[in-house]
């Protein structure tokens, strides 16, 4: 737990700079206008950010009017409407308030700094700072020039804060993130408390009001406040109904939409069918156009085949003619030629030509022999041949027996 040890206030009511030191228990005594109620109001502005709908000021020790922050800032001892006049005409404001942890005295440091002029509604909020580890006072703003002291601004001392304080950060927007990070380094390795539920409390804790009625009593320090706002109310009213009137039309373009829907899906199926119709019709074609390439293919195989075996019988034809055409033109020399030296020659050359035709002939019926032979040999074989072969096996070796 940590424990409240110094309340450090700079431009505060009647106070230019001071420390507050606190140990323990701690009464605040006092007559009347003698500064309790600025104490206690420095301490929620720190807690609570500086934040308005969090603050719940003392009244004016006369009792007549109720005191703001700006006028604390200015020194405003008096009422404006009874002619007070403020002590300060602008200042810069800083409030902190240092606490240390109860087991290891570790130090650390939470405020606010603020800006306030004489004419301003309100004061501005220069910034809401935490420092880990620092215990702050006033002398460290304190600054001398000859037999003359002064405060140092803000700027300095948060230039300072950030070259001395590597932790120190700076909340300049949201009061209540400053409150929820001070609780959460307050308690440390534990859940910290809900930032709403205790500035709640504390604003309860701080009134000091008797309670006679405990509806009043929830109604009051218990549920968040939630003020009626009849124009919010009337706007909610009007925003639901236009809803309601842009459902309606949503609804029925739906309907419509839902109509050409089915009319489409509908025409979409059919022109499905009537497209897979005519794919398959296509994919039958296809096919029976594939099988027309096979035939037409085999055709032309066998129509090429047969070409190309008539042009192997046009060119034996071919040389036949080239034969006879050679015999003819040697007979025709013969013809032509006179005496019995030319028909020695043509006999000569009938010979020739009778005995090469013979040579060829036995070298073909050797070669005949020769099959036949070899296919004679195959006949212990014949039963484990076809029945073709068989036969053709057999006719051979009757022609040829040995």
């Amino acid at each position: 737990m940590h424990l409240l040890t110094r309340i450090c206030l700079q431009n505060w009511y009647l106070i230019d700079a001071k420390d507050v030191d606190v140990q323990g228990a701690t009464a605040l005594v006092g007559p009347t206008g003698a500064g309790k109620s600025s104490l206690q109001d420095a301490i929620q502005t720190v807690i609570t950010g500086a934040n308005q709908n969090r603050l719940t000021l003392n009244p004016s020790a006369s009792g007549k009017s109720t005191r703001s922050v700006l006028e604390y800032c200015l020194g405003m001892t008096k009422d404006p409407s009874e002619g007070g006049k403020p002590l300060r005409s602008s200042c810069e404001t800083v409030l902190a308030l240092v606490f240390r942890d109860e087991e290891t005295d570790e130090p650390i440091t939470v405020g606010v700094a603020l800006s306030a002029r004489e004419g301003d509604s309100r004061e501005e909020v220069l910034s809401r700072f935490i420092v880990p580890g620092h215990a702050y006072s006033v002398e460290e703003a304190r600054r001398r020039e000859g037999s003359k002291t002064y405060l140092a601004p803000w700027a300095e001392i948060a230039a300072n804060f950030r070259a001395r304080h590597p932790g120190f950060e700076e909340y300049r927007t949201s009061a209540e993130k400053f409150t929820a990070d001070m609780l959460a380094i307050m308690r440390g390795p534990g859940q910290p408390p809900n930032a709403r539920h205790f500035l709640r409390a504390f604003a309860n804790a701080h009134a000091f009001k008797p309670i006679f009625d405990p509806t009043v009593f929830v109604r009051e320090f218990i549920l968040e406040p939630d003020p009626l706002d009849i124009a919010r109310v009337r706007t909610s009213i009007d925003t639901w109904q236009e809803l309601e009137r842009t459902i309606e039309e949503i609804e029925s373009k739906l309907k419509r939409i839902t109509r050409i829907s089915g009319r489409f899906r509908n025409w979409g199926q059919a022109r499905m069918k009537s497209e897979a119709s005519r794919f398959i019709s296509a994919a039958a074609e296809v096919r029976r156009m594939a099988h027309d390439v096979v035939s037409t293919t085999a055709v032309f195989a066998r129509r090429s085949e047969e070409l190309a075996a008539e042009r192997s019988v046009l060119a034996s034809r071919r040389q036949w003619i080239r034969e006879f055409d050679e015999q003819i033109r040697s007979k025709r020399a013969l013809v032509q030629a006179d005496g019995e030296a030319a028909r020695i020659r043509q006999i000569e050359m009938e010979v020739s030509m009778a005995d090469r035709d013979a040579r060829e002939g036995e070298a073909r019926w050797a070669k005949i022999r020769e099959t036949v032979a070899s296919i004679a040999r195959l006949m212990p074989l014949a039963d484990y041949m076809a029945p073709r072969h068989r036969r053709a096996s057999r006719r051979r070796a009757r022609l040829c027996p040995s």
